[in-house]
């Protein structure tokens, strides 16, 4: 899931289509990462291959982590990759996050602010919130304003 997380995280969307990886932008890798890419190949197939989470479930446990203060990227990919493969710790997690108050955010916000914006180019435009709100290949604008239950200030990093 380490690796899986580490190319998404660099600003890549990756599938896996016969067998094959299937990089996007593949213009924008360098040659350490596609290095990276060709000795994490195995295990970067295996986890595409799993069921991912719905966007809700994802959503939900990932503000529930965020809430108890869970910040630690790799303990985080753990409890998402045990939530993709056990059903009682996916129903353990859920549970857990029901237990949070809703957060609604008192006036609309800009994704920039938020610590869960990953922005494709590292200096703003177009990116995609970590926290599984918006569907995937759906971006924001760094700058447009609306309402969120995910949004946590930078500052909460």
């Amino acid at each position: 899931m380490i690796s899986l997380s580490k190319i998404r995280r660099a600003g890549f969307d990756i599938t896996v289509e016969d067998g094959d990886l299937i990089i996007s932008p593949f213009s924008k890798l360098q040659p350490n990462q596609l290095e990276f890419l060709k000795q994490h190949k195995a295990e970067i197939i295996q986890e595409l291959k799993k069921p991912d989470l719905s966007g809700t479930d994802k959503a939900a446990i990932l503000r529930w982590l965020h809430y108890i203060g869970e910040n630690n990227q790799k303990i985080i990919d753990e409890v998402m990759g045990q939530c993709r493969s056990d059903p009682k710790a996916l129903a353990y997690f859920f549970g857990r996050s029901r237990e949070i108050p809703e957060a609604k955010p008192a006036k609309p916000i800009q994704c920039q602010d938020c610590m869960h914006f990953r922005s494709f180019n590292g200096n703003g435009g177009a990116g995609a919130c970590s926290a599984g709100v918006q569907p995937k290949g759906i971006t924001h604008w760094f700058n447009n304003q609306h309402s969120c239950g995910q949004f946590q200030t930078q500052e909460a990093k």
